[in-house]
């Protein structure tokens, strides 16, 4: 539940775990698998999100074989603790909401500088906005944006 996992499938067969998997996609569910891919490799190679646990193995040439190995793999946790999934998440999310604040940050000064640079709002009655004030704004918002990247 901390990481925004609704429902989780145990205890089933190898075959029972893709016939899962294809029954909650075509519900519209996004699924997520993990797996050592020793017996998991057809569930593996249905799930959206594919999660690796333990020591990687080593390739065998056979594409059916290496389906799972870590490059095939969405995530890859090497020390075999589930738990690392979590702070993953955690982090996934912390990164996605600077990536929002960026993208606020960077409409709000193309709306702010473009209109009055462009001699829109002059037609209003408003300002003109000379091209290296302009500049100098966008400069701004792109050091705001390096530095709010930063603290990541």
């Amino acid at each position: 539940k901390q990481a925004g996992i609704e429902a989780a499938r145990a205890q089933l067969t190898d075959q029972g775990k893709a016939r899962e998997i294809k029954l909650l996609q075509t519900h519209g569910c996004t699924v997520a698998m993990i797996g050592n891919g020793i017996r998991d490799e057809a569930a593996m190679a249905e799930a959206d999100l594919r999660i690796h646990l333990g020591p990687v193995p080593a390739k065998t040439g056979d594409a059916a074989h290496d389906i799972d190995l870590p490059e095939n793999s969405s995530i890859v946790l090497k020390n075999n603790n589930l738990s690392d999934f979590l702070h993953l998440s955690e982090i996934s999310h912390i990164i996605m909401d600077i990536v929002q604040q960026n993208r606020i940050v960077a409409l709000l000064f193309w709306v702010l500088l473009l209109p009055p640079a462009m001699g829109l709002v002059k037609t209003f009655g408003g300002p003109f906005l000379a091209p290296a004030a302009a500049l100098t704004g966008q400069i701004g918002a792109s050091l705001m944006i390096l530095f709010n990247s930063l603290r990541a």
